[in-house]
């Protein structure tokens, strides 16, 4: 009588386990990414793969389309982790098994569409130090669409930056020491935010994505750039790098009138931009811009 008792609770879990495989959507590896879709019939979308313990995972969504939320869930079928922000990052597997990640679309939305979801190995890297800290780089390649790869970088208050990302489909992110999401650029092919100052000292976080599908190779590279102080009336001459701003500083009183004439190399795009940080946000900071209002098209501002 056990021996059948037995024989009839593994039945049991084997039909249970067979069953809940049965419910995912799709499976995925490390390094894939998987397209769901949200329909009013049916919101939710299940991934399934398999880890082993001493996995460090990430889970990333690109919700540009659809709201998701998403939750991680054990071979038991405990919760792990839960994500409202499309990321769940820096995750170690306890133990070997089939995990599921179950995406959803939350209850405060009611649109329909794709959207893109990624499973891969975290691991956040140091940039590479060039020119004797003047520059930071590092090259790499993510390997499908939602691929992600963060950095840990300590800056100093009042550094002036200069962020080029050479990638397809790609995006930049800085967060501060705090989390606080301090700057976005993209998705477009090679992103780049010409110039932003540290507002605190502290270790931010990078993040480069791309939504390229298969794939892109990428480099990424940031410059710390070192102004130069400009005096009233008195031309000032300076070297341009390809990709890099010439970076000048001057104090005003409130109210100075201030005309602002550039002559730029003719075989590119001259631009000229004015900057006011102190502490503003980052889509405040630039006042005023031209590309080409001067003589033979050369960039100007003026008056302001």
């Amino acid at each position: 009588m056990k021996r059948l008792i037995l024989s009839f609770v593994i039945c049991l879990l084997v039909t249970s386990l067979g069953f809940a495989q049965s419910e995912l959507d799709d499976f995925l590896s490390y390094g894939e990414s998987r397209t769901g879709e949200f329909t009013n019939d049916d919101p939710t979308f299940t991934l399934g793969f398999e880890g082993a313990s001493g996995d460090v995972i990430y889970v990333a969504a690109i919700d540009d389309a659809v709201a998701v939320e998403f939750k991680l869930l054990s071979p038991s079928g405990g919760q792990l982790a839960l994500s409202n922000n499309a990321l769940i990052k820096n995750i170690e597997l306890g133990i070997d098994g089939t995990y599921t990640i179950e995406f959803v679309r939350p209850d405060w939305s009611d649109s329909e569409g794709e959207f893109v979801a990624h499973l891969g190995r975290y691991e956040s890297q140091s940039l590479n130090v060039e020119d004797e800290g003047w520059t930071l780089s590092y090259a790499d390649r993510l390997p499908d669409a939602g691929a992600l790869q963060q950095f840990q970088v300590d800056f100093l208050e009042g550094e002036l930056l200069t962020f080029n990302l050479y990638s397809a489909n790609s995006s930049i992110l800085l967060e501060s020491p705090t989390g606080e999401a301090l700057l976005f650029d993209g998705v477009i092919d090679d992103p780049s935010i010409p110039l932003y100052r540290i507002p605190t000292t502290g270790t931010y976080t990078l993040t480069v994505q791309s939504l390229e599908p298969g794939g892109t190779d990428y480099e990424f590279f940031v410059f710390k750039r070192e102004p130069i102080t400009v005096a009233v009336n008195e031309p000032i001459r300076d070297e341009l790098e390809e990709g890099l701003p010439s970076v000048f500083v001057f104090e005003s009183q409130a109210g100075k009138m201030w005309d602002i004439n550039t002559t730029l190399p003719e075989n590119g795009d001259g631009y000229l931009a004015i900057y006011q940080f102190d502490g503003r946000d980052y889509w405040a900071t630039q006042i005023n811009s031209d590309s080409g209002s001067g003589p033979n098209g050369q960039p100007r501002i003026q008056p302001f």
